[in-house]
């Protein structure tokens, strides 16, 4: 499992997620859902907001292939 220290708060799960992965916002959502991605240990939607110091456990994964 990967984690990730957010250092500036205020981005979307999903998104942020999306921005240093190879991982579509798609299957993010559907990965936030299986609780394969946490926030502090925990499940939250995909529209929750990062806050400073937040902590993303992101489960593997396939990378997407454009």
């Amino acid at each position: 499992m990967q984690e990730e220290v957010v250092l500036n708060g205020g981005m979307r799960v999903d998104a942020y997620v999306s921005s240093i992965t190879d991982i579509s916002r798609t299957k993010i959502a559907k990965m936030i859902k299986e609780g394969e991605i946490l926030v502090n240990g925990k499940t939250v939607k995909a529209s929750y907001i990062l806050e400073e110091n937040d902590v993303i456990s992101i489960g593997e994964y396939e990378p997407d292939i454009m």
